[in-house]
This record gives structure tokens, sequence and C-alpha cells, in this order.
């Protein structure tokens, strides 16, 4: 769930995506992309093509039932070069699904220090694609880090913890502004 932009790295996604479907023998792997179609829409449509991948990524465009999305999926993939803490990856993590993404901060801070090894190094499709093919084949493994995925999210992303700490960072700031 991303925009199509040069701001998210959908290029390694579908790098990524090609090494899944060679190796899976199982089952049909199918991709969705869900986000504004816009400045790197005609590159990864180009890229899906030429990778022979027509069949398994599926470009949904903007989507208003985020949640129903998120709940017919197996995994959630964000792979991305910045971010600050993405609605998208708590999105599916309450929703107690497993998560794949690129090692940054921000998905770092949300997803937790138990889920640092399902991410890749920034633009690694080869990692990226092995850390998939962990799950793809795995219902239990699914279900197992989906689930602690939900309640880490219900624990770190308390309303309250959240209210309590802004206010904090708001305080501290007046207090200087105020010197």
């Amino acid at each position: 769930i991303a925009n199509i932009t040069y701001m998210k790295d959908h290029k390694t996604l579908i790098e990524s995506w090609a090494k899944v479907v060679e190796k899976c023998d199982k089952v049909t792997p199918i991709l969705y992309f869900a986000g504004r179609f816009d400045t790197a829409m005609d590159e990864c449509l180009a890229l899906t093509k030429e990778l022979g991948l027509t069949r398994n990524v599926i470009f949904l465009g903007g989507i208003k039932d985020v949640n129903g999305l998120i709940n017919a999926i197996d995994l959630a993939i964000l792979s991305s070069p910045t971010e600050g803490v993405p609605n998208a990856v708590l999105e599916s993590m309450i929703q107690g699904k497993p998560f794949v993404g690129t090692d940054i901060p921000g998905i770092r801070e949300a997803v937790g220090e138990e889920n640092y090894q399902y991410l890749a190094p920034l633009k690694d499709a080869s990692v990226l694609s092995d850390l998939i093919l962990k799950f793809i084949d795995n219902k239990e493994l699914r279900e197992e880090v989906g689930a602690k995925n939900k309640s880490y999210v219900l624990e770190a992303f308390k309303m309250e913890t959240l209210y309590t700490e802004t206010h904090k960072i708001i305080m501290n700031e007046l207090k200087g502004l105020n010197g």
C-alpha cells in the first residue's frame, strides 16, 4: 500500500518478485500494488512486462477498503528508501499479518526488534526475495509472526502512550521557546 512514486522502491520489489515467481512451484504468487498511479508507474509497468510478470503483479490503483485488502493478503511488503513510521506497516501488523520490508529506521521503529530479521538491505532484491519465500510456503510461520505483530503493535502504539509522549515533546519545545 504505497503510491507508485519514486519516493518508494517499487523497482526492487518487482525485481525480487521475479525471483520469488522463479523459485515458487507450489503456488502462483501474486503481488498487489495498492496506491495512486504516479510518477513511477510507467517504469513499473515496463519492468513488470520486461520480467514476464504480467500475471503475477497487479496494480490496483487507489483503494478505499484498505482493511479489506490487508485482510485478504498473506504477507505485507514495503520496499522504500525512506519512511517515517509507515501506516501501511502498522495497519498490516495490527491485522495479524507478517511483514517483510526495507531495513531503514522508520520501518525498524514500526516493526520492532523481533522483526529486524525480516528486513532486507536497501535495494537488495535477492535478500528481499529470500525473506518473502520464507513466508510463502510456511503458513505456521505466517500465523506465528502475524500474531506476534498484532500483539506488538497493540502494546507499542497504545493511544495513551502516543498521547503522553507527544505531549512531553510539545511541552519541552514550548519550554525551550520561552527559555
